[in-house]
Formats: structure tokens, C-alpha cells, sequence
């Protein structure tokens, strides 16, 4: 009994020895691939939110499509006297080594101690672990806690499984969806609803506390308080954008070919083997390979690398029973293997420290900290880890969005932007164009507080305050030095020019007197009529054929032959149609046709989509009201163009031909010759 005893307490030393081994490979790995400097994005984010917990609210940022355990875990290192990048990465280090042990387990729970072993060496050196391991990102605990949601699944304990799930949906909200596997498992092991009922308060338990969160912060309908965030996340991560690419089952099946293919080929070998037998818990992982794989595969239209670590978080185990079947057979490939993978860590490890490193201005970070004032705008996160002040991040698509922003926020004496964060899709020479004439007016008409790097970023801050560098300056520290000389220019789109069942182009007259006043004050301008079934009468006709310096666009509708009207309209006018318009402002999700003569096109800022002819942005629009069509106020509209026009080089302007009224018409004109003489 004695010696039974003394053998499992070697064991169990032994498996201790081994599990403190593969933690400190991947440890030495990933400290190798620190050097590079990298930091990313989503790091800025979740440290701003701790912050923002730290202080209650007063400094730091809130963001409510985050889930908030990692937050919250780096609540108190928020209060020692240590870089917020450093305390944080050391908890990103731990919560990443905490995952080998999980998969230890895991494996040992389904296969046996050989396979977990080597389950272990498989994750110390697996390329999609060293990369996104040891950061401030919640991917792996979270996939590594639905990974021991499933081994305590079978291992009967319902109510720790729904707890390990309820905290890995805390730190990353996919991570639930690994609860319809676990459900259909002990529906068909079980068929007991008690057991269901176990499951499911396990998961409350852990995750009620974040929904009670919800329905205190946030107003509204019980449903959206407690739903709106995650509802809200959902919409995020489906949207799409041009700069992830689109994903697909082929490019992320190639994408875990080319990060770990040694990983991959155990697994098959071990999924192989695993089909002559009868032994069915194994499948409960494998259907989560399969749900996670889809689901990021298929119903996210944007490609992430990263999206794969759930997929190959559930493959270990069964790649450490792989190697586990061959070494059993093939003892002298045993040196050969543990090899093979470690060099493969090493490789990938000293390849991506060897990169060319992260330009970083540590003067740059600390004039962040020491800013003193209420509250910053900014464009990047990597700001929020230095910044001991409120923060308001807008990453959208568009410089215009967050200077106005800047411009109108009397509390925000800064604005911290990266302009590398609106990129231009590759050789779409009018973005290119439009971005740096309008980088350069900025810098410009503002004062500069300083210019530089931040862990690789481009970083600008405006003040308005007292200039400290010159806009040359600037230029010449982040290697802008390129930029045009830009001149502000205005354009006034005359929007939606409907054609009555009469044939009459609607509000004509007043139209006429509007068209009349742009010109006088040479202001560039489009008149945008709505593709439809019916065609100008004679008396439209003839307004048409004397708009000799008023561009003609169309707006495209569903009712009609966009393309088809453009050519009655050209045939019978004797002018060309040379800008086409979307419906609601934007060519997302729409199919884009455009014909020879059309040279380009005008939509809302916020519109990203890639099109191949000139863009125009409108940037500010009249009406307040759609309902009942009701204009801003003329102080209003005056006070937007004017600090437009201290850091926007073109400035687009929508007034809808419905607006211009009799009641209407003494306004408008107003604000045309503001606009001309500002």
C-alpha cells in the first residue's frame, strides 16, 4: 500500500515537473517575441476600461461591446506605481500559462497521461498560442475555459462545467456558444432535466453579476439594458470591412496549415485512430471544433487569424493522442518529434523578434500621461495605457468625424490621433488624394503639441493650446514629409430632385434661385435627380439643358433602371449624368454599377466601402428631422461649417430639394453666402 502510494505521489511530482517545464518553454518563447515591441490594439482598450473601473468612472474609457473579466482582473494593478503595459502583460502571461495545465487535464479526463503530455508541448510551442498568448487579450482563457467546460462535461460535474463557461463567456462572448454541445452531451448521457438545470446554474452564477452590471449602467427597455451590449458586439464583430478581408473555410483552413501544421497532422492522426473505437466523449470536442471553425468561418465576414484559437485549442488533446499512437509504435521517433516542435517555437519566436521592431517615443508616452486636462478625443487605444484622464475613443472611418468631435468638446484641450488608422485601400489613388489633402489642412489650421511613435503608432496631438512644433516638424518626425499644400474647397449637393407624376422636377422655382445664388458665389455643387419610372415634362426638360455649371448626378432607386434613366435623361437633356448617389448614403452591402460616363460618386463619411471612381463625403446635413423635414437651426449650421473649415480642406454640404421652400428659402440663401464669404 505504502509503495502504491509513494508511486502516485512520484506521478504526481513528475507530472508537476512536466507541466512547470512546458510553462517555462512557453514562457522563454514568448519573452524572445516581446523584443519586437509590439502592442495591439484591443491591449489599449481593456486597460483604458480597467481604468475606467479603478477610478469609478473618472478617468479611463468604457466600451460596452467588451466582456469585462479581464478588465476587472486588472483593476488593482491600476493602483501600483508600475506601466500599466508591464503589470498587464504579466497577467496576460499568467491567464495564457494557466491554459497548459486546463489542457493537461482536459486531455488526461478523455485520453490518458501520455496524450496530455504531449498535449502540453504541443501548446508551448504552437505558433497561434506565442502569438496571441501573453497580451492583454482575452481569446486564450477563454477558449481555454470552455476547453474545461467540456472535460468537466464528462467528467459528470454539470455545475463546475456551466460555471467554466460562464467565465469564459465573461472574457470573450463567442466563447458560449460551446453550451449546445454541452447541452445535446448531457441531454443523451443524462436524460435528466435536473442535470440540465445544474448546467444552467453554473452558468448563471458566474455571469448574472455582468447582467445585473447591464441593467444598472445602461437605460432603455429591461431586454436592451441587460441584451443591448451583447446585441451591440454582435452587430460589431458581423460588420464588414475592406481592411480584414474576407474570410471563408478555405483561408482559415490555410491559415492553420501554415501556423501549425505539425499540430494539425496529430490530430488527424489521433481523430483517425479515434474512429475505430467506440468511445463517443471525444466527439463533445470535436463538435466544438466544428461549431467554432463555422461560426468564424462562415458567419464573420472579416478574416482574423486570431479567430482560429478556439479551433485549435480543442485540437491538443487530440493531437497529444496522436503523437501519443505514433511514439507507442515508433519509440525512435521520440527525440525526433520533441524536436521538431520545439524548433519550431524557437523559429517562429527568434523570426518574429527579428522583424524590424516597433518605432517607440518614450517621450511621447509620458507627455501622454502627464496631460492634465479632463478628458482627450482620440482615434488609437495604445494612448488609454498611459493616459491618467478621461478618454474618448472614436476609431470610425473617418478623420472628419473625430476632429469635428475634437472641434465641438470644449473639455478635450487634445486630440491624439493615428492617421495610419485610416488607410486607403490599395491603389485607390482618390483616397489616397483626399486623406493626405485633408491630413494636411488639419495640420494646418491647427496647433501641434507634438508628433511621434507610440509602440509603432503614428502619433499626432493637436492642442488648443499654444503651438509647441511647427506642421514641418511634425511631418519630419513621422516621415509625412510628402504631403500636399491643400486649399479649402466647398461642394453643395442638391439632393434628391424627385420628378412629380406631372414630369415637374419638384420645387423647381425655388430650386432655380438656389442653383442662381451657388453660382453667383462660384461654389461648386451637384444637383442629384431620383432614378424612377417617369420623365421630365418639357418645362424640366428645358431647366435641365441650362444648368451649364451645375454637375447632374442620380440617385439609384429599386422602383427603376438606374442605368436606363440615365440615358433617357441624357438623350432628351443634351447633358451627361457624371455622379451616381446611393440610397441612405452609402454602397454597403449594395451592388455597385457604374457606366462610362460616371466619374463619381457622393456619400455620408461614414461610408467605407470601396468603389472605383471618386468619392465626395457629405459632412454636414440640413435637415434635423426627416419626419417632417424640419432644417438645424441657421446659428447652428453657421457654427458647424465654421470649425469645419479650421481643419477640413473640402467640406460637402447636403440640402435636400425638399427643403427648399418658401418658409426655407431666406435660410439657405443665408448659409450659401455664409459660406462664400467665411
Amino acid at each position: 500500500m505504502k509503495k502504491n502510494n509513494h508511486n502516485k505521489d512520484y506521478l504526481k511530482k513528475k507530472t508537476l515537473i512536466f507541466i512547470i517545464i512546458c510553462c517555462i518553454l512557453y514562457f522563454v518563447f514568448k519573452l524572445i517575441i516581446y523584443t519586437n515591441g509590439v502592442v495591439f490594439f484591443d491591449e489599449g482598450v481593456y486597460v483604458g476600461i480597467s481604468k475606467y473601473f479603478a477610478s469609478l468612472g473618472k478617468i479611463g474609457y468604457f466600451e460596452g461591446i467588451r466582456p469585462l473579466a479581464l478588465p476587472f482582473l486588472l483593476i488593482p494593478l491600476q493602483w501600483v506605481p508600475f506601466n500599466s503595459l508591464f503589470t498587464g502583460r504579466i497577467l496576460g502571461m499568467l491567464l495564457t500559462i494557466s491554459a497548459i495545465p486546463i489542457v493537461y487535464y482536459t486531455t488526461k479526463k478523455v485520453f490518458n497521461e501520455n496524450s496530455a503530455r504531449w498535449a502540453m508541448i504541443f501548446f508551448s510551442a504552437s505558433i497561434l498560442m506565442l502569438r496571441h498568448g501573453g497580451y492583454i487579450l482575452t481569446d486564450i482563457p477563454a477558449y481555454a475555459l470552455a476547453l474545461l467546460a467540456c472535460s468537466l462535461a464528462i467528467d459528470r460535474k454539470y455545475l463546475f462545467a456551466g460555471i467554466a463557461i460562464g467565465g469564459g463567456f465573461l472574457f470573450r462572448f463567442p466563447a458560449i456558444a460551446v453550451v449546445l454541445p454541452i447541452l445535446f452531451y448531457i441531454i443523451i448521457k443524462e436524460k435528466k432535466l435536473a442535470k440540465i438545470i445544474e448546467f444552467v446554474f453554473g452558468i448563471l452564477i458566474i455571469s448574472i453579476p455582468y447582467f445585473t452590471f447591464n441593467f444598472f449602467h445602461y437605460s432603455g427597455t429591461f431586454f436592451g439594458r441587460i441584451f443591448g451590449p451583447l446585441l451591440e458586439a454582435s452587430s460589431h464583430i458581423s460588420g464588414q470591412a475592406w481592411i480584414y478581408g474576407n474570410g471563408g473555410i478555405l483561408k482559415y483552413l490555410m491559415s492553420i496549415i501554415t501556423t501549425d501544421a505539425i499540430l494539425l497532422i496529430f490530430s488527424l492522426i489521433g481523430i483517425k485512430q479515434l474512429l475505430k473505437f467506440k468511445k463517443k466523449d471525444y466527439l463533445l470536442f470535436a463538435s466544438c471544433i466544428i461549431l467554432f471553425f463555422l461560426y468564424f468561418s462562415l458567419m464573420v465576414p472579416r478574416y482574423e487569424p486570431r479567430y482560429m484559437v478556439p479551433v485549435i485549442i480543442f485540437l491538443f488533446p487530440f493531437a497529444g493522442y496522436g503523437a501519443y499512437i505514433i511514439i507507442k509504435k515508433h519509440k525512435k521517433f521520440l527525440p525526433w518529434l520533441i524536436a521538431l516542435i520545439f524548433i519550431q517555437g524557437l523559429v517562429f519566436s527568434v523570426n518574429s523578434a527579428l522583424k524590424d521592431g516597433t518605432e517607440h517615443n518614450s517621450e511621447i508616452a509620458e507627455l501622454i500621461k502627464s496631460y492634465p486636462n479632463e478628458k482627450i478625443i482620440t482615434n488609437s487605444a495604445l494612448p488609454l495605457i498611459y493616459l491618467d484622464s478621461k478618454a474618448e475613443m472614436l476609431p470610425g472611418p473617418n478623420l472628419g468625424h473625430i476632429y469635428l468631435a475634437y472641434l465641438k468638446e470644449n473639455k478635450s484641450q487634445w486630440l491624439i490621433f493615428n492617421p495610419d488608422c485610416y488607410p486607403c485601400p490599395e491603389n485607390d489613388n482618390f483616397c489616397i488624394e483626399s486623406f493626405n489633402n485633408r491630413l494636411s489642412y488639419i495640420l494646418s489650421k491647427n496647433n501641434i503639441e507634438d508628433c511621434g511613435y507610440l509602440h509603432g503608432e503614428t502619433t499626432i496631438i493637436l492642442t488648443k493650446e499654444l503651438q509647441k512644433i511647427s506642421k514641418q516638424e511634425c511631418l519630419k518626425k513621422i516621415n509625412y514629409v510628402s504631403l500636399p499644400e491643400a486649399e479649402k474647397s466647398v461642394f453643395i449637393r442638391l439632393n434628391e430632385a424627385k420628378i412629380t407624376e406631372e414630369g415637374e422636377i419638384k420645387n423647381m422655382d425655388y430650386l432655380s434661385v438656389i442653383i442662381q445664388e451657388i453660382k453667383k458665389n462660384n461654389l461648386s455643387h451637384t444637383l442629384v435627380l431620383v432614378s424612377n419610372k417617369t420623365m421630365p415634362n418639357n418645362s424640366s426638360i428645358n431647366f435641365l439643358r441650362i444648368l451649364n455649371e451645375t454637375e447632374l448626378g442620380i440617385m439609384t432607386s429599386k422602383d427603376a433602371d438606374t442605368f436606363d434613366y440615365i440615358n433617357k435623361i441624357e438623350n432628351i437633356a443634351s447633358k451627361k449624368i457624371t455622379s451616381i448617389i446611393p440610397r441612405d448614403d452609402d454602397w454597403i452591402n449594395k451592388k455597385i454599377e457604374i457606366t462610362e460616363n460616371i466619374e463619381s460618386t457622393i456619400t455620408g463619411s461614414w461610408d467605407t466601402t470601396i468603389v472605383p471612381i471618386k468619392r465626395k463625403e457629405i459632412d454636414i446635413y440640413m435637415v434635423k428631422d426627416w419626419s417632417n423635414l424640419e432644417m438645424y437651426d441657421l446659428d447652428y449650421l453657421k457654427e458647424m461649417y465654421f470649425m469645419l473649415s479650421k481643419g477640413d480642406n473640402e467640406i460637402g454640404i447636403d440640402i435636400p430639394v425638399d427643403i427648399i421652400t418658401e418658409e426655407n428659402l431666406e435660410e439657405i440663401i443665408s448659409f450659401i453666402d455664409y459660406i462664400s464669404f467665411s
